[in-house]
């Protein structure tokens, strides 16, 4: 994973995150080590979650960790506190990082790949139901044929209509995931 792919996950996942029960201000920098390597900061302030791929110098803790570890600790798999406690990640500053970060509640790991995913997975349904729009609307357009031109038209209209109910079946998968 590189350094940007980290910093925009955890974007993604403290993007709609609640930060209520933090009071005041609190500056968290975090240090990614191994692959990925690099410095975001978590800034929390009036009950929001700012991310931004910066040190931050003015801060109340800075969290050392692999960039694995992150991903584990956001996708909340592990807590800030157990991650400490297994020396998994280094705090230095404000010992109570932790708990403030373990306090902040954000969008658990299939909501964030569904945010990101479904307008993707939406754009692809269409495109894909397109075709066999314009094939039923040309079957649908075309006159009346002897017998046998009849039997082939007939044949196209199942093709399309199994097309149509394929994609539609695609679009109805897609919406029971939620």
């Amino acid at each position: 994973m590189t350094y940007e792919q980290i910093v925009a996950k955890v974007q993604t996942y403290y993007a709609d995150a609640d930060a209520s029960m933090v009071a005041g201000h609190y500056a968290v920098q975090v240090n990614v080590i191994g692959e990925g390597a690099g410095a975001f900061y978590m800034e929390i302030t009036e009950g929001k979650v700012n991310v931004q791929p910066y040190d931050y110098v003015d801060r109340n803790a800075a969290v050392t960790a692999a960039a694995e570890v992150l991903m584990e600790i956001t996708e909340r798999k592990v807590s800030y506190t157990k991650a400490v406690a297994e020396s998994m990640i280094q705090i230095e500053g404000d010992e109570q990082a932790a708990a403030v970060l373990d306090s902040i509640k954000t969008i658990v790991a299939e909501a964030a790949a569904e945010v990101v995913a479904e307008p993707v997975v939406e754009a692809v349904a269409e495109v894909a139901a397109e075709p066999v729009v314009e094939v039923a609307a040309e079957v649908a357009a075309e006159p009346a044929a002897p017998k046998a031109a009849g039997k082939k038209a007939h044949t196209r209209k199942r093709a399309v209509n199994k097309a149509a109910s394929k994609a539609k079946g695609t679009k109805k998968c897609k919406k029971t995931a939620k």
